[in-house]
């Protein structure tokens, strides 16, 4: 039946949660969730860009003369290799997405 079937799905997320906290929890590195700072950002530069995903029309330009007015979701970044080094060393794992309208 349906909800057997339910059952059977949220517990083979359950799983995977589970065994998805093991390894996180053998990593030595720092995560971290970032949302950028709406404040300081008047305009997407391009060394910002790596570190976003810009949902924006196609026909609003190019990403220079967009402002970001809303983040969709915060970026992770991860501080470190899994052996614990390194501490001082960002990546970013999953880029924040953002809105952003045209400047003109």
């Amino acid at each position: 039946s349906g909800s057997a079937r339910c059952k059977e799905k949220a517990w083979e997320i359950v799983g995977a949660s589970k065994e998805l906290a093991v390894i996180m929890a053998k990593q030595r590195c720092r995560l971290e969730l970032h949302v950028p700072n709406l404040k300081e950002m008047h305009k997407l530069e391009p060394h910002v860009l790596s570190d976003m995903d810009v949902i924006r029309d196609k026909e609003e330009g190019s990403p220079v003369n967009q402002e970001v007015v809303f983040v969709v979701t915060p970026a992770l970044r991860k501080w470190g290799n899994g052996g614990g080094q390194r501490l001082e060393e960002c990546t970013v794992v999953v880029p924040a997405e953002v809105l952003t309208i045209r400047k003109d």
